[in-house]
């Protein structure tokens, strides 16, 4: 389930430009994410 949600969000991110600023907004947040959930174990 997470992979296919990871292969439809990539679709969605080359179907149109973004902005470098979005870009960098969307790597801080996966980030954050990931650091959460590293915090966790």
């Amino acid at each position: 389930m997470c992979e296919k949600e990871g292969i439809i969000r990539d679709i969605k991110r080359i179907s149109y430009y973004e902005k470098p600023s979005e870009k960098n907004r969307r790597r801080r947040r996966k980030a954050a994410r990931s650091a959460k959930f590293s915090s966790r174990y």
